[in-house]
């Protein structure tokens, strides 16, 4: 899978599907080392409840990498801030990744409200920002 360039097709994610959305209810690991083509890792419609037990991303040399979810829906502006939850999230780990220029496209906001360990290292052009807010749930703002 070293030349994988996408994990779901564009087109299962179309509005052609909207009856039967993508779902993975019981996947609660992802970890995806040295994938050089990888380019996004999921669409952003995956994000609208089909990941509700994922526990831990773990994301290293992913070479082409530019987001990890990416979005077909047309840009919201800053007054419209869409807001995603990964629920059950408690491990994120962005490692090597030269091209990751963001977590999901500008004006969503992912919230990890079980989120303990964070780590971002080797991502010199990533242009989200993480934070912690007073009830201890972690934020992604592009």
């Amino acid at each position: 899978v070293r030349n994988l360039e996408q994990i779901i097709e564009k087109d299962q994610t179309s509005s052609q599907h909207h009856l039967h959305p993508i779902c993975f209810p019981n996947l609660n690991l992802i970890r995806i080392i040295n994938c050089e083509n990888l380019k996004c890792l999921f669409p952003l419609t995956l994000a609208h409840g089909g990941l509700p037990n994922l526990g831990r991303l773990y994301l290293r040399r992913v070479s082409k990498l530019e987001q990890v979810f990416e979005g077909d829906e047309p840009n919201v502006s800053k007054d419209e801030e869409k807001v995603m939850h990964l629920p059950r999230l408690t491990y994120l780990r962005l490692d090597e990744l030269p091209n990751l220029v963001s977590f999901s496209p500008v004006g969503y906001h992912f919230v990890f409200p079980f989120l303990i360990d964070l780590q971002v290292e080797g991502c010199p052009n990533i242009t989200t920002r993480f934070s912690v807010d007073s009830e201890k749930s972690v934020h992604a703002k592009t």
